[in-house]
């Protein structure tokens, strides 16, 4: 090799070396930004011209994180009708801003659209906003969101085997005994959602000289001269402890047959729970007095990234008054409440619960979720 060429293949290793220290840095740092979200995703007004009216949005980062330099820009044809309080920002958890619109003189009666963007090098979030321009009085209301989160609704009903035991025999004779002793867990976190349970046995031989008998922590459940075949034995709740002993044994021929035994083989013991497993979630949340006071209406939105097939009804309260039983839409949700199902008005005070549940076998995965108060 010569060694002008030498010199030039070590120059272009160290050019290919700083290149690929440039681009790990770069993407260390641009994949640590975090990208916006604002609240809610949309809102329609309606106000007559030359009205004004004031609205708060919610900004936040998707991972929780702290975003810096954050711009809010508007788009589309009401840009100039809006005017933010602060339009460039830190967000640490999460910001409000007040967002005026100015209805001016010349606009026409019509429905005008726009967008509000948050942007930051992580990425950039919109909301969509639409004006219709009215002749007619409306009531102005205003409006604040309330972040809920992301949460899973589930119901699922069915039965788990928590502990199998096989190939046992037992047998019991005038001068020999054998029988089964068996320590069977049962997890203390199963015990709200367990409304019953059983031992399940199979029993594949006996002679049927002596009755089979079964006890459950001290208790006896089961003392029966048994065919071969499948037995289910109800285990009460009560008896249910962390660790349980299981005894198996028989009581061995008559008297007259003294010199035979009693035999049972058992192919298989499980140890089985029935159970319906509910998760109605609930989430509380706080208005302030004039928001109580002079309460018109929630809209709940948020978007479902996860669901069973079929979807059922979920089951929506406020305050314990139903508003909602229906199977949601399978992308985003977005409901107005004012009355219950029934058609009464809703009460509200200064602490308020909303909850989810299904009442059938169901899940349901539900994020960025947030419900928007709005008031005169």
């Amino acid at each position: 090799m010569l060694k002008g060429q030498a010199k030039v293949d070590e120059f272009a290793w160290i050019i290919l070396g700083a290149v690929g220290f440039v681009l790990l840095i770069t993407l260390v740092f641009t994949s640590t930004v975090s990208r916006p979200v604002i609240e809610p995703k949309s809102l329609e007004l309606t106000l007559a011209r030359e009205d004004s009216h004031t609205f708060p949005i919610t900004v936040r980062s998707e991972d929780g994180r702290k975003m810096t330099n954050v711009t809010l820009v508007a788009e589309g044809e009401i840009k100039d009708w809006l005017t933010f309080n602060k339009n460039s920002l830190d967000v640490d958890n999460s910001t409000t801003v007040k967002i005026t619109v100015q209805v001016p003189k010349s606009a026409i009666l019509k429905t005008y659209k726009g967008e509000i963007k948050a942007l930051t090098q992580g990425g950039s979030s919109l909301m969509s906003l639409s004006i219709i321009v009215s002749n007619q009085t409306v009531l102005k209301l205003s409006s604040r969101p309330v972040f809920l989160g992301e949460f899973d609704i589930k119901h699922t009903q069915g039965s788990e085997i928590l502990d199998t035991r096989e190939n046992i025999e037992i047998s019991k004779g005038a001068f020999s005994e054998s029988k089964g002793t068996f320590l069977m867990s049962y997890p203390q976190g199963k015990k709200s959602i367990t409304t019953g349970a059983y031992l399940e046995l199979f029993v594949t031989e006996t002679n049927k000289n002596g009755d089979l008998i079964v006890e459950f922590n001290g208790f006896e459940l089961y003392n029966k001269r048994t065919d071969a075949g499948r037995i289910v034995i109800p285990v009460d709740k009560s008896l249910l402890n962390a660790t349980n002993t299981i005894n198996i044994l028989t009581t061995g021929p008559s008297p007259f047959l003294f010199w035979s035994s009693a035999e049972y083989k058992i192919e298989k013991m499980n140890f089985v729970i029935d159970f319906v497993d509910i998760a109605e979630r609930e989430r509380t949340f706080e208005l302030a007095r004039n928001e109580a006071d002079n309460f018109h209406h929630f809209v709940l939105q948020g978007r479902i990234v996860n669901y069973s097939t079929p979807l059922e009804e979920v089951v929506i309260k406020i305050n314990n008054q139903i508003v909602f039983i229906d199977r949601p839409p399978l992308v985003a949700f977005n409901q107005t409440f004012d009355k219950d199902i029934q058609g009464n008005k809703l009460i509200v005070d200064r602490q308020n619960k909303i909850s989810f549940s299904f009442e059938k076998d169901a899940f349901l995965q539900l994020k960025d979720a947030f419900i928007v108060v709005y008031f005169s």
